[in-house]
């Protein structure tokens, strides 16, 4: 009787199935947890960033009192950087793929000329060095700016101590056809001292936007991880942002919209988030009281997939600021009221 030394081929190739089945099974298992992990990775590091710049900010403040200084307190936060290549700069989905520490920046003292029609120029600087062309290239003039001025008898920077001004806001920061800034600005209302006529001219005192703190660099999210702000601008998708998600200020009516449901608003950075030295949010995102970052694929935010798609590329997690109380959380989406789990602590089923 002879005996079989080796497999047939219908043995082979069985068991060479089985395998290839058990190989597949594994990575797809590895594959859904390796994109678990880089959105929960990166929701880490910007929970991590907001409490580093809330730490920073209290350090700071408390530094500033034992030193005994004067004035006021420095602010630290944390600005999210628009991707140039996507949304307002390239003409998909607005996201955010990066981040990096800012500081506020002492106030800039100087004096504001009419220019022409409503544009006010900075005719001279206390500050050398901070003119109001320079503070625009380094992205720390930009709308809603606060800016105070002073009655024209006031005769020098000195003079400007103990006088009342008036206070007006940056309505609009003037651009050329290249989209270069001119150094001129808009305001939100004529100074009530100014005669309309070119060359009126107020000393003025500008508290410019933060900047981005020394030796800092920006630090991308995790591998095709974004924020996608089109969720958290636009929750119910009207076009309007009318239940936005994220701070007023970071958004601006377009001046020529385009058709419905296309979006009426567009971005207006610097989208930055600052802590005063007492840990709680501070400047135009304090209104917000809860601010949203939805955390996606990169590949399902350009695609317009909507949330909870069951064909996305990768997991969707929120990281919700309390503006009030500095408190930072996670939360996943909820399948049919995106932001419940976040506003209301739920935890998932």
């Amino acid at each position: 009787m002879n005996q079989r030394s080796g497999f047939t081929l219908v043995e082979l190739l069985v068991v060479i199935g089985i395998l290839l089945i058990l190989a597949y099974m594994s990575l797809s298992i590895y594959n859904t947890a390796a994109d678990s992990d880089r959105i929960r990775s990166s929701a880490r590091q910007i929970q991590s960033y907001l409490e580093g710049a809330r730490d920073r900010a209290i350090l700071s403040g408390r530094r500033w009192a034992e030193e005994g200084r004067e004035g006021s307190q420095p602010n630290v936060g944390v600005r999210f950087l628009v991707d140039q290549n996507a949304g307002n700069g390239g003409g998909t989905r607005p996201q955010v793929n990066a981040m990096v520490f800012v500081e506020s920046s002492p106030a800039v003292r100087g004096k504001m000329r009419l220019n022409s029609s409503s544009f006010w120029e900075n005719n001279e600087s206390e500050n050398y060095g901070q003119s109001w062309l320079n503070l625009a290239l380094r992205g720390q003039l930009y709308t809603g700016l606060e800016i105070l001025v002073y009655e024209p008898s006031t005769s020098d920077y000195d003079d400007m101590k103990g006088r009342k001004p008036q206070r007006l806001r940056i309505s609009n920061v003037i651009v050329n056809g290249s989209g270069i800034p001119t150094g001129e600005i808009e305001l939100n209302e004529t100074p009530t001292w100014s005669s309309g006529m070119t060359g009126d001219e107020f000393f003025v005192q500008l508290q410019v936007g933060p900047s981005i703190m020394a030796n800092q660099e920006p630090v991308a999210l995790g591998s095709n991880i974004v924020i996608d702000l089109t969720v958290s601008a636009d929750p119910n998708g009207d076009g309007y942002a009318t239940d936005t998600k994220l701070p007023s200020a970071w958004l601006k009516p377009q001046a020529s919209p385009p058709p419905l449901p296309q979006p009426q608003y567009t971005l207006s950075p610097p989208l930055d988030v600052m802590f005063s030295p007492r840990g709680v949010v501070t400047g135009p995102a304090a209104a917000s009281g809860l601010i949203h970052f939805v955390l996606r694929d990169v590949a399902d935010v350009e695609n317009g997939r909507v949330l909870s798609d069951p064909n996305r590329e990768g997991d969707e997690l929120i990281v919700t600021l309390f503006t009030r109380t500095g408190h930072i959380s996670s939360h996943p989406v909820h399948p049919t009221d995106t932001f419940r789990f976040a506003e209301t602590g739920e935890v998932a089923q």
